[in-house]
């Protein structure tokens, strides 16, 4: 998986909470996107912040060098595979081991296949930005977004 294109600039979208309809089965959200274009910094992080251009709220987001982001975006890599790993041992030492170690070895083999997919997940949206101190109700109304590739003027 060979995730997002890195560089000295990164765009990214945040969306303003416009609406919210709660039906019986399916909750649906409109969101007002706005771009967000930062510059990385020569290394460590910043801290940037930002101002809703809808309600004029402000939060938080850090902005990694391409330095982190790359070591980030490996430690993921060997995440996911260390969880490949034991999902696929657990599953071959099922066919030689007693009935009394299977649900032990069931268990391993589907936590190391759920940690693998959902670091998976997250190494392909991984770019270097993300939101500080979000509070449990998502950043007040508000949410990241993955960019474009192209970057607001």
């Amino acid at each position: 998986m060979a995730g997002r294109p890195l560089g000295p600039h990164v765009g990214v979208r945040y969306g303003h909470l416009a609406s919210m309809s709660a039906g019986v089965a399916v909750t649906r959200a409109r969101w007002e996107l706005h771009p967000l274009a930062f510059e990385r910094p020569e290394q460590g992080r910043r801290d940037e912040t930002v101002t809703c251009a809808t309600c004029g709220g402000t939060f938080t987001v850090r902005v990694l060098s391409l330095d982190r982001t790359l070591r980030r975006r490996r430690i993921l890599r060997v995440l996911q595979g260390a969880g490949v790993a034991v999902a696929v041992v657990c599953a071959a030492l099922l066919a030689v081991t007693g009935a009394d170690a299977v649900p032990a070895l069931v268990l391993l083999a589907c936590a190391g296949g759920v940690t693998a997919f959902f670091t998976a997940m997250r190494l392909r949206l991984e770019v270097g930005v993300t939101p500080r101190r979000p509070t449990v109700t998502g950043l007040r109304g508000h949410r990241m977004f993955r960019g474009t590739d192209e970057l607001p003027p």
